[in-house]
């Protein structure tokens, strides 16, 4: 699931009905702790507000898959860190699942997700 790095065209219809899509570099509103000044976490996320909140998405297509140290290259967990430091924090999260195989939520390890919200595409 983290390892996604190409969206859905019902995802980003979802998404898209959501939020915006905003450029990250040099955004000047509440980033939800994704870097702004180097793109060291993807270039593009989605940003909205609700009642004056201003929410910030960490959406894991979007975020980069990270290169695995030289000790580890064969380890391919290593390279979903910079997605699981962000979703794996995050109080609520959104899966959209547009796939045949059922959502398994021990597949996210997390002390921070308090609810995880399944949105299921119509086939």
């Amino acid at each position: 699931m983290l390892r996604n790095s190409v969206a859905s065209d019902d995802f980003e219809e979802f998404i898209n009905f959501i939020a915006d899509k905003i450029e990250l570099q040099n955004w000047n509103r509440y980033n939800g702790g994704l870097d702004i000044k180097n793109n060291r976490t993807g270039t593009h996320s989605y940003f909205t507000t609700l009642d004056n909140n201003q929410i910030m998405f960490h959406v894991s297509t979007l975020l980069p898959l990270s290169e695995p140290d030289e000790d580890d290259s064969n380890d391919k967990a290593s390279t979903v860190i910079t997605k699981k430091v962000h979703i794996g924090n995050d109080i609520v999260c959104i899966i959209f699942n547009d796939g045949d195989s059922p959502f398994v939520p021990d597949c996210i390890t997390s002390q921070f997700n308090r609810m995880l919200l399944l949105i299921h595409s119509s086939l």
